[in-house]
């Protein structure tokens, strides 16, 4: 899991923007 930018969705994906 590599947190992005996603706060909420960087849990799933972790390349999440929103």
């Amino acid at each position: 899991t590599n947190k992005s930018r996603g706060a909420i969705l960087s849990d799933v994906g972790g390349d999440a923007d929103n």
